[in-house]
Order: C-alpha cells, then structure tokens, then sequence
C-alpha cells in the first residue's frame, strides 16, 4: 500500500505553515472560524507525517527481519558444516 505523501517531515509541516494565512476580521483580529479550520489542516498534516514515519519505520522492521533470517539460515548452515567436520 503505497501512499502519496506530501508531508514526510515536521520541517515540511513548518515550510507549509509559513505560508498559512488567516482571514482578518473587519473590527480587528482574525476569524475564529478560518483559525480553527487552518488548526485542523495543520493536525492533518502532522497526522500525514506520523503515518508516513510509521510507514517507514514499519518497512525497516521488515528489512531488519529478513536480514535476520538471512543471517540465521546461515549460521545454521555453518554449524551443521562444522559438525560435519568434526565428525570426519
């Protein structure tokens, strides 16, 4: 399951955010409403950097995991030859 990921890191987060702008208010301040709506686009964006980690770091466990059968196989095979030796 490969998913697009337009946040990979938290500085992408960051560049992003640099450009967030807020709809002001006629008598001062900013609109409430436009704040919290810029507040759940920068969760989802945190949320598309934590899956992306996860992702990755699920995909290293994988590799990890086949390096150890790997290297197990072969010391398995390596003391049966030395067994093997030691028998002759």
């Amino acid at each position: 399951m490969q998913e697009n990921f337009e946040f990979k890191t938290p500085e992408d987060v960051a560049n992003r955010l640099k450009k967030f702008r807020f709809k002001k208010r006629m008598f001062g301040g900013v609109d409430e409403a436009n704040v919290w709506e810029g507040i759940g686009k920068l969760d989802e964006y945190y949320q598309q950097v934590y899956q992306y980690e996860q992702a990755e770091y699920e995909s290293l466990l994988k590799e990890r995991d086949a390096v150890i059968r790997k290297l197990q196989m072969e010391n398995k095979k390596l003391k049966e030859m030395i067994r093997r030796e030691e028998k002759s």
